[in-house]
């Protein structure tokens, strides 16, 4: 039986060998920025409460189950190697640019590509979002 130090230090490297699941702790923030503009938007909590961003206050929800299913696409290998954002200046740098931000106890993503651009992954879970939270 380990004590003291040792027993610290082994449960930790039980908790960093365990695999993270991102499903249970996913958030999401997601709308519009760019130019002058201060970011608006949604945010969905883990427990699936959906608040306008910068309110705070929670409006509508979601189950769970739904947040959950949006993580699985959100870490998804189709979504997770969208660079964070364009590769090139937009036409207008003063344009607005549509942004996902998917947070988790496994890590962070940000993504976003000006108003209706952007890859096939970005588009669906954008649009999949925003009508969620309409």
């Amino acid at each position: 039986m380990l004590l003291g130090p040792a027993a610290t230090a082994e449960a930790q490297r039980r908790r960093s060998t365990t695999a993270c699941d991102p499903t249970t702790s996913t958030s999401f923030t997601f709308g519009l920025t760019g130019g002058n503009l201060r970011p608006t938007g949604f945010r969905i909590a883990p427990t699936g409460a959906i608040a306008s961003v910068p309110d705070t206050a929670a409006a509508r929800s979601i189950t769970p189950a739904a947040v959950s299913a949006l993580a699985r696409l959100a870490w998804s290998q189709e979504f997770t190697v969208l660079p964070e954002a364009p590769t090139r200046p937009t036409r207008n740098p003063d344009a607005v640019r549509e942004f996902i931000d998917v947070v988790s106890a496994c890590g962070r993503k940000h993504v976003e590509y000006a108003s209706g651009e952007g890859a096939r992954a970005f588009r669906e879970l954008y649009d999949l979002l925003v009508a969620l939270a309409h």
